[in-house]
């Protein structure tokens, strides 16, 4: 109740002292608790209101924070995915290229042969680059290597050797008797088909040496005996002559341009200069200078054993 209100009900005998006493006391703890309200309100006001709002601005401003380095993680870890995705759709399509390319040359390994016949490795007849055996799975191949040969069997050619001096005596379609090693008893007579025009070194074991390669043609013959690559050795007959005079060619000696030979005279040898025609590899013609039937010497004359 009002205060005022309870005096005059106390002076209108309304109420008793007492119940004005309670009014009073009432109306001094109401004023109290006003004043313990009010003092609150301006700490309130004053300190926490302003603390509450400090620490809620931060935590909102933390929060937006938080969430922009959220968005900003998820803006990054979305075009770090979308870069490996490219990379892998990149390394994917690489990848299927060259399986497509391995496939091409797998398919392109299948080799048919253009006619029925034997299957020689290279390395068997020198033409590979590995000479000491044949092509095996998981050899590297180099462009342009010759792995396999089909030879013809039907025109079979022998290659020969000829020294440098005696090529000048060899010509195309000269005969030529053959020997193999393997059919010793069987000599092929072929005709020189090509002479070679470069000179080639004996290899390393002999690089002195100078030779040329000469092609022989065989005669086309469907015995199957003869192989590629089997040793021989060529007879080029380059000249024959009928009647000649010759003496073997141990028995020829040269000082200067002078050829001479050592003949019997009594006990000892004398000296005879002839004119020399052609040669082989035993025999030399004799032109002039030397008379059918003389003895010849074919050494060195002893000391003394010369005579004037």
């Amino acid at each position: 109740r009002d205060m005022k209100l309870s005096e005059q009900l106390f002076a209108d005998k309304f109420i008793s002292l007492n119940e004005l006493e309670d009014d009073k006391l009432a109306k001094i703890e109401a004023d109290a608790d006003l004043e313990t309200a009010q003092l609150a309100k301006e700490v309130f006001e004053a300190y926490t209101n302003p603390k509450e709002n400090k620490k809620f601005t931060s935590e909102v401003d933390q929060a937006i924070e938080e969430l922009d380095r959220t968005i900003a993680e998820g803006n990054r870890k979305i075009k770090l995915s979308d870069s490996e995705l490219l990379s892998k759709t990149r390394r994917l399509q690489i990848r299927q290229d060259r399986l497509a390319e391995l496939e091409k040359q797998l398919r392109a390994t299948v080799i048919k042969a253009p006619q029925v016949g034997m299957v020689v490795y290279a390395s068997s007849v020198g033409a590979g680059r590995q000479r000491d055996s044949p092509i095996a799975q998981g050899t590297q191949i180099h462009f342009n290597q010759t792995i396999l040969l089909l030879p013809d069997m039907s025109q079979m050619v022998a290659a020969l050797k000829v020294h440098e001096a005696m090529i000048p005596q060899v010509e195309q379609a000269q005969e030529t008797v053959i020997y193999i090693d393997a059919l010793p008893d069987r000599p092929i007579i072929g005709t020189i088909s090509q002479v070679g025009v470069m000179a080639q070194d004996g290899g390393w074991w002999n690089r002195d040496i100078r030779q040329y390669k000469v092609k022989v043609d065989l005669p086309v013959d469907k015995d199957t005996t003869l192989k590629p690559s089997m040793r021989c050795l060529g007879q080029i007959n380059v000249g024959q002559i009928r009647t000649a005079l010759a003496v073997p060619v141990q028995a020829i000696h040269s000082e200067g341009k002078q050829q001479f030979c050592y003949v019997r005279a009594g006990s000892h040898v004398r000296r005879q200069p002839v004119t020399i025609g052609r040669a082989s590899e035993t025999l030399v013609e004799i032109l002039s200078g030397l008379d059918q039937g003389k003895q010849v010497l074919l050494r060195e004359p002893r000391p003394g054993e010369v005579v004037q």
